[in-house]
């Protein structure tokens, strides 16, 4: 797992992390997770390899000051068997981690397969006390129906928007559009794959809450993170 940390445009501090799966191929070298997360869902094996980023994920965020939440992302395929939440309760009782500060990042198909039965899953999981995020949206399926069948905590809005933006005249309806429901909904939005300070104040005048990408941070070794993290709170706890 790598991280990357997750920036509050308020305070500019860090106030979530992203957990990143990589595969470092003993011949192949770093293996893309565009490459191996398809085969792995296809598959199914992603049930088994969720559940053990789950688990590393919760257990390396219980050693990061308590301010500070984990998000993990979810695959479709790991809420068919019903089984999730109890599979989220176990991480968290295995790590110890407090279950408010765990974030799980779904993606808008997980609200078109198996509706009704993912829409359970997503209640039983909100029971336990984790956060909900919808991730990616503006991008595939995007339904503002989405939004009121079940009532996500975060909004995450993907890459692709805020990438074409590079210069301080251009402009993103979609995105811009996509600012204003959240504002209305009173939802925060995270903007990843922030990299150049023309997208960091563009995102910021739209009303992004936090921000994600190489501007602040790029995906991290846990050690880095964990010195960068303590740094942070020892400097907050001096002023």
């Amino acid at each position: 797992l790598m991280f990357q940390p997750i920036v509050q445009v308020s305070d500019r501090q860090i106030k979530g992390v992203e957990a990143l799966l990589r595969w470092h191929h003993p011949s192949r070298g770093l293996v893309s997770p565009t490459q191996f997360i398809p085969i792995a869902e296809e598959s199914g094996f992603i049930r088994e390899l969720g559940a053990w980023v789950l688990h590393q994920a919760c257990m390396t965020a219980l050693e990061w000051p308590d301010s500070v939440m984990i998000s993990v992302n979810v695959s479709p395929r790991q809420l068919e068997p019903g089984d999730f939440p109890a599979v989220v309760q176990e991480a968290l009782r295995a790590s110890g981690l407090p279950a408010r500060r765990l974030k799980l990042e779904v993606t808008e198909s997980v609200l078109i397969a198996n509706h009704e039965a993912n829409i359970r899953v997503l209640q039983n999981l909100r029971s336990l006390g984790v956060s909900l995020a919808l991730d990616d949206f503006g991008v595939g399926y995007s339904s503002l129906s989405y939004l009121n069948t079940f009532r996500f905590d975060f909004l995450k809005i993907d890459k692709q928007f805020i990438s074409a933006v590079r210069d301080r005249e251009d402009r993103q309806p979609v995105f811009e559009a996509i600012m204003g429901m959240a504002a209305a909904l009173n939802l925060p939005v995270t903007a990843e794959g922030v990299e150049t300070d023309i997208q960091l104040d563009y995102v910021i005048s739209q009303g992004c809450s936090f921000v994600q990408g190489h501007i602040f941070d790029p995906p991290l070794q846990a050690d880095v993170l964990y010195g960068l993290l303590w740094r942070q709170d020892s400097s907050a706890t001096a002023q």
